[in-house]
């Protein structure tokens, strides 16, 4: 297993310590992981032992009830958070008990986020927003600045590049925070109620936004969702309940 990164640099692709795309690999396997929050009588099982894999290329729905564990799942995929017990891989590389040093290696470099509340920079215009993340890689600022420009003209947002959040509507906002987790090219992007705050039109946009990402750029989404209506968007389904895994599409 290679280092993520030498000391005295910023990362880049070169150091993730994941191979993207390995052949026969999935993107993602999840092996019997589990997640207990506090101790004793207070002790809530917010995951017991889930399992699945999930291959490059696919969008996978995550759906339950308020408490089901959903927030919590994608948390521990993301590195957002450690399990108390089980295994995450990325592209057959387990990824569970990195330091955490390594972990924010890899959440900048590997991995993409999209999160309710858009939590957009209000001081920078979209394209700012997009193109920050790029920066922290050692990208430079020509090069991130293109990129940032490419993601929005591709999620029609072009015209608002040079824009502020308080200047945009909440959809829009959604797919600029889109193209933030994007603009480092991750192999898997994660999305936890990313229609949660908006109305039915702006979350169709959004929602075919994600899925044009995952069709002409290959990125794999795990996206959760509320809105029963949203499971079309998706190849798979994964439904839980009281953190358990119960049902299982495709």
């Amino acid at each position: 297993m290679s280092a993520l990164t030498r000391r005295g640099r910023s990362p880049t692709r070169n150091d993730l310590v994941v191979a993207p795309g390995s052949l026969g690999v999935p993107a993602l396997e999840v092996r019997d992981l589990s997640r207990t929050y506090g101790a004793g009588d207070v002790a809530v099982r917010a995951l017991r032992g889930v399992s699945f894999q999930v291959e490059p290329g696919d969008i996978v729905c995550i759906m339950g009830k308020s408490g089901s564990g959903k927030s919590t799942l994608l948390r521990q995929l993301g590195l957002l958070d450690a399990p108390t017990s089980g295994q995450v891989l990325l592209s057959g590389v387990d990824v569970t008990r990195l330091r955490e040093s390594r972990r924010r290696l890899l959440r900048l470099g590997h991995l993409g986020y999209v999160f309710q509340e858009y939590a957009l920079l209000p001081e920078l215009t979209a394209e700012e927003n997009v193109y920050l993340p790029s920066l922290m890689t050692g990208t430079p600022l020509r090069q991130s600045r293109l990129r940032a420009r490419e993601l929005l003209e591709m999620l029609d947002l072009g015209n608002r590049a040079r824009h502020r959040p308080s200047e945009l509507s909440g959809g829009q906002q959604q797919r600029v925070a889109i193209a933030r987790a994007m603009v480092n090219r991750p192999t898997v992007l994660f999305a936890d109620e990313p229609t949660g705050n908006l109305d039915t039109e702006s979350s169709e946009m959004v929602m075919t936004a994600l899925t044009r990402l995952n069709e002409e750029l290959g990125v794999t989404i795990l996206f959760v969702s509320h809105e029963s209506d949203e499971r079309r968007f998706a190849k798979n389904l994964i439904v839980l309940r009281d953190g358990e895994i119960v049902e299982a599409k495709s």
